[in-house]
C-alpha cells in the first residue's frame, strides 16, 4: 500500500532564509521571512483552506482530519495561528495514521519527541481536531481518547531585577530583542501580544496599550486587556515611535519593518 503523503507545512528555505509551504514535491512561497513565523502560519492556513475539501468518513486519515480543522475551524478562531503551527507538528507522526491508531501507546510515543509542555499543546490541537470531525464529518463510532502528558509543575523561580538587567545588557546591540524584553517587563503581556503589537494599539498621549488588535477576537484562556503604562514604559516608547515614524506598523519589528 502506497504511503499517505504528509499534509502540506511549512518549510524553511534557510538559502533565502524565507518560508516555503511544502505540498508534497511542490514548494510554494508564502513571501514571509524567517521571523516571520506567524506570517507564515496565516498563509498556511489560508492556503490549507483554499485547497482542502473533506468527505465524511468513520475511518479517516489522521491527515484528513487535521486539514479540516486547519481549514474549516481555525480560521473562525482567535489562536489560528499557534494551532497552525501544532498542527504543523503532528502531521509528521500523525498525518499517516487513522483515527483507529489515536492510542494511549501512540499517544507516548509522540511524547518523548518533545517537551512535556509542547507535547501537551500538540496534542490538545489533536484532540480538538478529532471532535470538530466527529461532529462535523462524523458521527465516529467511538471518540479515541487522547492521553496527554502531565502539566507542568507550578513556576517556582520569578524573573528578578538582576536577571533584567542581564537580559538587557546581553541585547543593547539588538533593537528589537531589547524593545521585546522591555515590553514584556512593563507590561507583562505575552510573547505573542508583544510580536504582533502595532502602533495604533498604542494611546502614546493617554499612556495605554491595547493587548489585542481592533476587532481582535480575545478567547477565555487567554485574554488581553488594556494596559496603563508607567511613565518610564510611555517614555522609551515615544522614543521609538520617532525612530519608526509612520512607515514601520509594527513595535517590535526586523530590519524590513516585519512584525517579530
Amino acid at each position: 500500500m502506497p504511503r499517505r503523503k504528509s499534509p502540506p507545512r511549512l518549510y524553511l528555505d534557510t538559502k533565502r532564509k524565507q518560508w516555503v509551504i511544502r505540498d508534497g514535491a511542490h514548494f510554494i512561497r508564502t513571501g514571509r521571512v524567517e521571523s516571520d513565523h506567524h506570517g507564515a502560519e496565516t498563509r498556511l492556513a489560508a492556503y490549507l483552506g483554499h485547497k482542502h475539501k473533506s468527505v465524511p468518513s468513520a475511518t479517516p486519515l489522521i491527515a484528513d482530519v487535521l486539514l479540516a480543522y486547519a481549514s474549516e475551524h481555525l480560521p473562525h478562531t482567535a489562536a489560528a495561528q499557534n494551532a497552525a503551527y501544532n498542527i504543523g507538528n503532528l502531521s509528521g507522526f500523525w498525518g499517516p495514521k487513522r483515527i483507529g491508531e489515536v492510542t494511549a501507546r501512540n499517544c507516548r510515543a509522540y511524547a518523548r519527541e518533545r517537551t512535556a509542555a509542547a507535547a501537551r499543546r500538540d496534542l490538545e490541537t489533536l484532540r480538538a481536531a478529532i471532535n470538530f470531525w466527529h461532529r462535523e464529518y462524523g458521527p465516529l463510532p467511538s471518540v479515541p481518547v487522547v492521553v496527554l502528558p502531565a502539566k507542568a509543575e507550578p513556576r517556582r523561580r520569578w524573573l528578578t531585577r538582576s536577571d533584567a538587567g542581564r537580559l538587557l545588557f546581553a541585547a543593547r546591540h539588538v533593537e528589537h530583542l531589547k524593545r521585546f524584553i522591555l515590553l514584556g517587563l512593563y507590561t507583562g503581556s505575552r510573547s505573542g501580544v508583544l510580536f504582533n503589537l502595532r502602533w495604533d494599539q498604542i494611546d502614546l498621549a493617554s499612556g495605554v496599550m491595547l493587548r489585542k488588535a481592533y476587532g481582535q477576537r480575545e478567547i477565555s484562556n487567554k485574554q488581553a486587556p488594556p494596559v496603563k503604562l508607567g511613565r518610564r514604559a510611555v517614555l522609551f516608547l515615544r522614543r521609538w515611535k520617532a525612530l519608526d515614524g509612520m512607515r514601520i506598523a509594527h513595535v517590535i519589528h526586523g530590519t524590513h519593518g516585519r512584525p517579530g
